[in-house]
């Protein structure tokens, strides 16, 4: 299915996915598909089989062992420079994002809130 050529209602994005297919959603967070990241950083999309009408976006900069650091304002968890949070003090993920650990041992960050 493909959503090029008949567009999607108002309020979402077509959504072009790597195996070729498109389709309609909301998309929180970037619309990096439309803008393109900064340099260095690549447009992901993280998908929740639950709620196939959203999806969260991201632009992602790597980081770890190969990678250069992440910028001063943020983490790296799972590979990927992070928004940090602090799950007692306020909230300062983006609408759509949530304080979240991984595992014990992993910083808090900022994630989709499903």
């Amino acid at each position: 299915p493909t959503c090029e050529q008949s567009g999607c209602p108002e309020g979402q994005d077509c959504i072009q996915h790597e195996e070729g297919a498109s389709a309609c959603a909301r998309v929180i967070g970037p619309r990096c598909q439309q803008t393109p990241c900064p340099h260095g950083q690549e447009c992901k999309f993280i998908h929740a089989s639950h709620l196939p009408d959203r999806i969260w976006s991201e632009c992602e900069q790597r980081c770890g062992d190969r990678f250069p650091p992440c910028p001063d304002s943020q983490v790296c968890d799972g590979w990927s420079c992070k928004q940090p949070c602090d799950p007692k003090g306020p909230s300062t993920c983006d609408e759509g994002y949530r304080c979240f650990q991984r595992r014990p041992s992993s910083p808090w960050v900022c994630h989709p809130d499903w």
